[in-house]
């Protein structure tokens, strides 16, 4: 399984892992260890959705909901079968949402002119120290908002 991870905000923090690829049509996301057919993206201008891992969606259905990530409908990216992590952009706007059954968490660590984003813990562990984003054994430990919440 691979892991993904990425910086959004201002300049300066543009550190590619050994074995990294950036994901199409986002300025600095990036994945190590996923197979090209499990990521995927589609993007215009200002808006774009790349989904990573197992799901069913295929590149028609990511270019079909660009209008929903212009309109910032997150839940609504969380519909399509499988196990998936998606990145979405609106604008100045960045959305990542893991998937349902937690198997693609999102942990992230604000840097005064940004985020730093990643998914998957012991990833994560082993790279914020070559980072320079803090100590290994505490950078994975604040987790985003379940999207999902029931209400």
């Amino acid at each position: 399984m691979g892991w993904s991870a990425g910086w959004y905000g201002g300049t300066g923090h543009d550190r590619l892992p050994a074995g990294g690829r950036a994901v199409p049509g986002l300025d600095r996301p990036w994945t190590v260890g996923w197979p090209g057919a499990q990521v995927r993206a589609a993007g215009h201008g200002s808006v774009a959705l790349a989904v990573i891992g197992e799901y069913g969606a295929d590149k028609d259905q990511l270019e079909r909901a660009l209008p929903v990530v212009r309109a910032k409908g997150w839940r609504a990216l969380t519909r399509w079968p499988g196990s998936y992590l998606t990145i979405a952009r609106s604008g100045e706007v960045l959305a990542v949402i893991g998937d349902l059954a937690g198997q693609h968490p999102v942990y992230w660590r604000t840097d005064g002119a940004g985020t730093w984003m990643r998914g998957g813990v012991i990833p994560a562990v082993r790279l914020a120290p070559r980072l320079g984003i803090g100590d290994g054994r505490t950078v994975g430990i604040t987790r985003t908002p379940s999207p999902t919440r029931r209400t």
